[in-house]
């Protein structure tokens, strides 16, 4: 990624991970338009960033906060509860892989997860909204 901006790789690599955890059958997007479509889906958007120019010269130290909301439709309660609980787990153990991280990425925190059920949809449907907060570097 040697030329890609820091804020590009961090999400380069946010959309690869999270493609791998919904694999071919599901569905990823990133700054979504509408509704999942296919599942199990994950959607990203971004949210608040913040910077720190003062504590390193030369280097900007910045917080960068996503929404991800995951979904999974079908089956009966129980299974549609163990569905997003294993959706959930994928994704939290495969952001949180530091061996994963390119090189600008120091730290990830996984902040408040919400929880929903679609009450008037067609099929069972279950989401979460999980917040993480993805600190990086960048050479200023």
């Amino acid at each position: 990624m040697s030329g890609t901006p820091e804020r590009q790789q961090v999400i380069d690599w946010l959309t690869g991970t999270i493609e791998g955890v919904v694999g071919p059958d599901g569905e990823f997007e990133i700054n979504p338009s509408g509704e999942p479509a296919s599942f199990p889906a994950i959607y990203a958007e971004e949210s608040d960033q913040s910077a720190d120019d003062t504590t390193e010269p030369g280097a900007t130290r910045y917080e960068l906060e996503f929404g991800l909301e995951g979904y999974v439709s079908g089956g009966s309660g129980i299974e549609a509860t163990t569905a997003r609980s294993e959706l959930y787990d994928a994704l939290i153990t495969a952001i949180l892989d530091a061996t994963s991280w390119p090189d600008c990425i120091e730290e990830i925190h996984e902040g408040d997860m919400r929880l929903s059920t679609a009450t008037l949809a067609a099929a069972r449907r279950l989401g979460f909204n999980l917040t993480v907060t993805i600190h990086f570097v960048a050479p200023r």
